[in-house]
């Protein structure tokens, strides 16, 4: 896993400034691992194709990091996620505000309709804070 690709190395040092603390507004999906992970080994392809992708097809707007939690100096971050299995998947939108699981399967296809899927979400919502309230006349 020593080639991150377009996926963005994140640890105890940078992880609140990136994603929870962030000045833009970036959706985040975050792999927590084990370097010794078999699951893990398997899942850092797809992952490493599917934020190439994300980067093609959605630019800026979301990302795909990764935290070694077999690193001493993550150990408290993953904590602070509950990280008790590898590989773990959280999403992050709102500026960190609001994580949630990824549960599906870890596929790079997948991967990329899920945040997809967030980032519409996410337009939508604030594109409907934005339209005008219809008014009722009696």
């Amino acid at each position: 896993f020593d080639d991150l690709g377009d996926v963005v190395k994140l640890d105890a040092k940078n992880f609140d400034a990136r994603v929870t603390n962030a000045k833009e507004d970036v959706y985040w999906l975050v792999k927590y691992y084990a370097p010794w992970c078999g699951h893990c080994k398997k899942l850092a392809p797809e992952w490493t194709k599917a934020a190439k992708t994300l980067k093609k097809e959605v630019g800026d707007k979301a990302k795909l990091g990764a935290v070694d939690c077999d690193d001493a100096t993550n150990k408290a971050l993953c904590a602070k996620f509950n990280v008790n299995g590898f590989p773990m998947l959280k999403g992050f939108a709102a500026r960190g505000k609001e994580s949630h699981d990824f549960d599906g399967a870890r596929d790079a296809d997948v991967i990329v309709q899920f945040v997809k899927t967030k980032l519409a979400a996410k337009t939508t919502a604030s594109e409907d804070k934005l339209a005008p309230k219809p008014t009722y006349h009696d």
